[in-house]
């Protein structure tokens, strides 16, 4: 069921979807007059099973997050605005996805990571930085795997132990140009 409401200013959307590949619902709204124009949305997941989707039972999954946009502006040089996506306890195969969050601001053609924290029965990693389109980079970055848990997903038997990293990466102009530490 999708519903949307047109006021002279604005337009709302309310919608649900509920199948057996799961649930979702997406309230939404659009200020197309403000200059430049304004929006913000929600998407609420639950229970997605991707192997229902795509047919192929390998994929099954038990899918639940929340994505958030709020912003404005229609082209990268004026826009501004935020994406949050939480993951809540899901299951992806057989990998547990634990609560993660990514928490991104976005402005005139700057992206600041302010959160990247995934966190899985496979592995952890985190991030925080900016990045922009020009191909400037500053990200600090920490990342774990658990080897064991991994056997099972690459079909080697022989793994074991956990690596870790952790480091910087930067960049000026091109992307190209960078230095990983």
């Amino acid at each position: 069921m999708a519903e949307g409401r047109r006021p002279p200013e604005a337009v709302e959307l309310h919608g649900q979807l509920s199948s057996t590949s799961g649930h979702n619902s997406y309230p939404g709204h659009l200020n197309a007059a403000a200059t430049p124009p304004q929006y913000s949305a929600i998407l609420d997941v639950a229970n997605l099973n991707l192997a229902a989707l795509r047919q192929q039972g390998a994929w099954h999954s038990d899918l639940n997050l929340q994505l958030r946009v709020d912003g404005a502006g229609t082209s990268p040089q004026e826009g501004h605005g935020s994406i949050q996506l939480e993951l809540r306890p899901s299951r992806l195969r057989e990998i547990a996805l634990h609560p993660s969050y990514i928490d991104l601001e976005v402005k005139a053609q700057q992206v600041q990571v302010q959160r990247f924290d995934l966190n899985t029965s496979i592995v952890h990693t985190t991030a925080a930085g900016m990045f922009d389109l020009a191909g400037s980079v500053d990200m600090q970055y920490a990342f774990t795997a658990d080897l064991v848990a991994w056997q099972s997903l690459v079909d080697m038997t022989a793994l074991s132990g956990e690596v870790q990293t952790q480091g910087q990466i930067s960049a000026r102009g091109q992307p190209s140009m960078g230095v990983a530490r």
